[in-house]
């Protein structure tokens, strides 16, 4: 069978996907099939800044790794923000299905064990009230995540509304 042919069988099972374990698997074979697997491997394109996601991922991993938490602390303080070298461009997660380059998956998932690892140390280690100015400080810088609807998403709510 052709790779277009394949690409839209898998195209249709993803439509009939009954949850979001069978949805995710079925979106893991067409990134194989269509070798956007492969893309997200790559670390390298003009997408983004990939050298710098990549120093800063290394760098809070190795602060990590020797413990040093007020170097973390900092690392965090100077750049935790959604856009770091450009990895929120919208183009970056339309590619493939089942996420975006391996290069930023690996630095938000640093970023959020650093994050969990200086939250849950003793005040001996970071005192409580330098926590909640930093967490506070990385809130206003990070953001929060939000769903917003155009006009015509509160008309699919709407029993009148038949379109």
């Amino acid at each position: 069978m052709g790779t277009k042919r394949q690409l839209k069988n898998i195209e249709a099972r993803l439509k009939g996907a009954g949850n979001y374990k069978d949805w995710y698997a079925i979106a893991a074979e067409h990134d194989s099939t269509s070798g956007m697997d492969s893309w997200r491997e790559e670390e390298e394109t003009d997408l983004y800044d990939h050298a710098q996601i990549r120093l800063r991922c290394d760098r809070l991993k190795a602060l990590r790794r020797k413990k040093d938490y007020q170097g973390l602390l900092f690392a965090l303080n100077e750049g935790i923000h959604g856009n770091m070298g450009g990895m929120g461009q919208s183009v970056l997660y339309r590619m493939a299905k089942c996420g975006t380059k391996r290069l930023i998956e690996d630095y938000i998932d640093e970023i959020d064990a650093s994050l969990r690892l200086l939250a849950e140390l003793d005040e001996d280690v970071i005192p409580v009230q330098q926590k909640l100015e930093f967490f506070y400080r990385a809130n206003t810088c990070f953001g929060r995540s939000a769903l917003m609807l155009s006009g015509g998403g509160r008309a699919g709510f709407s029993p009148s509304w038949r379109g």
